[in-house]
C-alpha cells in the first residue's frame, strides 16, 4: 500500500478525532504512537516502549481513518478489505492505519515522528557510537549462554530455544497437517519478553499473543487482504517482531526481506516432510512472492534464506496415535557452492 501526503485540512480532521492523542503527537520525546485499538495505546519514548492511560472512544479511532482515507483520496474505506488499509504521511508524520476486522482486536493506527536525523561527531562521541567499552558492554548483554551438546534434549534444549529467541533468532517451524506446528509457535511467543511489540498474521485466529504491545492481523484473501499485503503492511506498525502463522505463498518473500531488514526474531510455519525439505519449500514459496516478468536465480533466493532463516525445527505427529514430538532441529549456516550448510541440534 503507497503512502500518500495528505493535506492540512484532511490531517486537522484526523487529529481532531482523536484529540487526546495531540498531546503525544507534540511531545519531541515521542517518536512513535501505537494505537493498538480504542484502549490500548503505547508509546515510544526515548527509545522505550510504554504503555499509556489514554483510552479513545472506538468510534473515534474509525472516524479518523475515515478521514484519513479521504485525505488520502480513497472514498470510502470498509473494514475487512484492502481499502480499510490506509497509509499517509503530513510533514514530519508517517501515518499507518488498519480497520477491524482485519486488526483483530480493534481499529489500529501507527504514527511515526521522523525525528532529528543529523548529528554533529562530538555528540555521536557522547552517545558512545564509537567507545569500544559501550560497544562491548551493550553486546554482552545477558546471562551466560547455553552451549548446545551433542545430546541436547528435554528442558535443556527447551532452555537453549528460548535463549535464542532471547537474542532474536529467527525460526521456521515446519510439519505435516496436525502436528502441533501452532502450539509449539504458541510456547515459542510465549518466550518473548513483554517489553517488545509483536505483530501477528494468520489467516485464521489461532495465535496466542501473550505480550500486551501487540496488533493482531486477520487476512482475507477473498477481499483482497492478503498475507503478502500484511506482511507488508505491519513493517509500517514499527513491530519488534513479526509473526506469519503459515506461510502458503508469496508473503515469504515479504518476509524473507522484512528478517533481512533488521526485522529480526521472527517466526514463521509451513507445510513440509522434513528440515531440509522446508528450506526447499520455502524456497518455492519466494519465487510466488516475485513481481510479475521478474525471476531470482536459487543460488541468490537460497542465499537470501541463509542470511536470515537461523534455525528450522520440524514437528512430526505419530500416525498411531496423537503423540507429537520433535522430529528434527537444524542450524542454517550459510550457502556454499549453492547448496545449505546445516548443523544438526536433535535428531532421532
Amino acid at each position: 500500500m503507497h503512502t500518500r501526503p495528505i493535506e492540512r485540512a484532511s490531517f486537522e480532521q484526523f487529529t481532531n478525532a482523536i484529540a487526546s492523542l495531540n498531546p503525544l503527537i507534540q511531545n519531541h520525546d515521542i517518536s512513535e504512537i501505537m494505537v493498538n485499538n480504542h484502549e490500548s495505546i503505547w508509546i515510544e519514548r526515548n527509545g522505550r516502549m510504554e504503555k499509556t492511560d489514554v483510552v479513545i472512544e472506538p468510534n473515534l479511532v474509525r472516524m479518523a481513518i475515515i478521514y484519513l482515507a479521504s485525505g488520502s483520496g480513497i472514498s470510502a474505506a470498509v473494514g475487512g478489505t484492502a481499502s480499510g488499509i490506509v497509509n499517509a504521511a503530513y510533514e514530519n508524520l508517517r501515518i499507518a492505519s488498519i480497520m477491524y476486522p482485519t486488526a483483530m482486536d480493534g481499529d489500529a493506527i501507527c504514527i511515526r515522528k521522523h525525528g532529528k536525523s543529523n548529528y554533529a561527531p562530538e555528540q555521536y562521541v557522547e552517545f558512545g557510537s564509537f567507545d569500544r567499552t559501550r560497544i562491548a558492554q551493550e553486546k554482552n548483554r545477558g546471562e551466560e549462554e547455553i552451549q548446545i551438546t551433542p545430546h541436547i534434549e528435554n528442558s535443556e534444549l527447551i532452555a537453549f530455544i528460548k535463549q535464542e529467541i532471547n537474542k532474536r533468532k529467527n525460526f521456521l517451524i515446519a510439519g505435516g497437517t496436525n502436528a502441533g506446528k501452532t502450539s509449539l509457535l504458541n510456547m515459542f511467543m510465549g518466550f518473548i519478553p513483554n517489553s517488545q511489540r509483536v505483530i501477528t498474521i494468520e489467516d485464521t485466529r489461532e495465535l496466542e499473543v501473550k505480550v500486551p504491545n501487540k496488533v493482531r492481523l486477520l487476512s482475507n484473501r477473498s477481499q483482497g487482504v492478503t498475507s503478502q499485503l500484511l506482511v507488508e503492511q505491519c513493517l509500517r506498525f514499527r513491530p519488534d517482531r513479526i509473526v506469519v502463522g503459515e506461510v502458503r505463498g508469496g508473503e515469504a518473500k515479504d518476509f524473507l526481506d522484512a528478517l533481512n531488514t533488521g526485522h529480526d526474531g521472527g517466526f514463521a510455519s509451513l507445510h513440509a516432510k522434513n528440515a531440509d525439505l522446508t528450506l526447499s519449500r520455502l524456497e518455492n514459496l519466494v519465487t510466488r512472492g516475485l513481481p510479475s516478468g521478474i525471476s531470482m536465480p536459487p543460488e541468490v533466493i537460497r542465499q537470501d534464506i541463509a542470511n536470515c532463516i537461523d534455525y528450522v525445527i520440524h514437528f512430526q505427529k505419530s500416525p498411531t496415535s496423537s503423540f507429537r514430538y520433535l522430529n528434527e532441529m537444524i542450524q542454517l549456516l550459510n550457502v556454499v557452492n549453492g547448496r545449505y550448510v546445516t548443523k544438526p541440534i536433535f535428531n532421532v
